[in-house]
């Protein structure tokens, strides 16, 4: 086998986990929406310099910006 024929697996192998990669994105997205809307939460603080990033759910680790998430 050529270093060629290798290095096209290669590129090949990397367009398969780059498409797997973006399917799991779109899954944890779809996750967290459906998480968002049937959370009780409970807000504690975890920053005081990022606006967008300053409540945590205790419960289920999301962030206080529906933004993110709807």
């Amino acid at each position: 086998m050529s270093s060629v024929d290798i290095y096209f697996g290669l590129l090949k192998e990397e367009r398969m986990i780059a498409i797997r990669l973006d399917e799991i994105k779109k899954e944890k997205k779809a996750i967290c929406k459906k998480i968002w809307k049937e959370c009780i939460h409970d807000w504690e603080k975890c920053s005081d310099y990022d606006d967008l990033c300053k409540y945590r759910c205790k419960k289920c680790t999301l962030y206080n910006n529906d933004y993110f998430y709807t």
